[in-house]
């Protein structure tokens, strides 16, 4: 479980661009640039504690919405399932796509993650489900995309046995 996490956490850091660190380097000057008005203020307090606020927000939600931004106009991409089976010889789920590369730079590879999802007969039931997955497999595509590149990939989930009706959700994400 740790070397999960120590995994997740170096592949995130090797993720990032130069585009991503500046906003990092923005977002933290406007963070010190509204503690320092908000110390100009220090005396009508009401306005210093909104400015201070407003400083944190910046501070633990201006490098997320940075993050989310470049990867969404660098690296943008669309994955689509084209054919879902669960093979009779064995306990596996075989799903196949297509991942279509929309970025503006080149992406030296991509992570598709597959996640299995029991059908809820109603809205509450749904959403517990998607909460917790039955089961969940990934694979990475080691190819260098090009802008409109398209690239198939295939996810097997395995051992998979279960019976009812269930929904495929996919998601992915291309990097530098």
């Amino acid at each position: 479980m740790v070397e999960k996490i120590r995994e997740a956490i170096i592949t995130f850091f090797q993720s990032l661009t130069g585009y991503d660190y500046l906003g990092f380097f923005v977002t933290m000057v406007l963070f010190m640039m509204l503690l320092f008005l908000a110390l100009y203020f220090r005396h009508r307090t009401k306005l210093s504690f909104l400015i201070t606020l407003i400083g944190f927000v910046f501070f633990f939600g201006g490098p997320v919405a940075v993050h989310a931004l470049v990867k969404a106009t660098l690296f943008k991409h669309e994955s689509q399932v084209k054919e879902v089976r669960q093979l009779h010889y064995s306990d596996t789920l075989l799903v196949k796509g297509e991942l279509h590369y929309l970025g503006k730079h080149k992406a030296r590879y991509c992570e598709v993650s597959v996640a299995v999802h029991k059908e809820g007969g109603n809205f509450f039931k749904a959403l517990v489900y998607k909460m917790k997955p039955l089961q969940e497999g990934s694979t990475k595509v080691e190819k260098e995309l090009e802008k409109g590149e398209t690239t198939p990939f295939k996810v097997v989930i395995e051992p998979f046995n279960y019976g009812g009706d269930y929904n495929i959700t996919i998601a992915s994400g291309c990097f530098k």
